[in-house]
């Protein structure tokens, strides 16, 4: 995306916390992982018309926006005892968007 240096310095930044304090914590049982929710169905998307909707939903491969029960559900995972050995992870919860 042009014209985002500052937004991608930042992102790279909280990557690099995220990776940095997983390490630190790990020893300790705490688990440090970066959620990257793409663009989500929400009250604010909904007051927008149907042409509006449909064009940001073909931005993303999927070809569809997501939904807040999958950003919850990949939470849930994550807390779980099924994904004790995942820290210093980012995770990507987009349907293709940022990749």
């Amino acid at each position: 995306m042009p014209y985002r240096a500052a937004y991608s310095a930042a992102r790279h930044g909280v990557r690099g916390i995220t990776r940095s304090v997983a390490h630190d914590w790990a020893a300790r049982g705490v688990r440090i992982n970066e959620l990257l929710p793409g663009v989500i169905e929400n009250p604010m998307l909904a007051l927008a018309n149907e042409q509006e909707t449909k064009a940001t939903a073909a931005l993303v491969a999927a070809r569809r926006l997501g939904r807040p029960r999958e950003i919850a559900t990949t939470v849930a995972f994550l807390l779980s005892d099924e994904a004790s050995c995942i820290t210093g992870a980012h995770l990507a919860v987009d349907g293709g968007f940022l990749t």
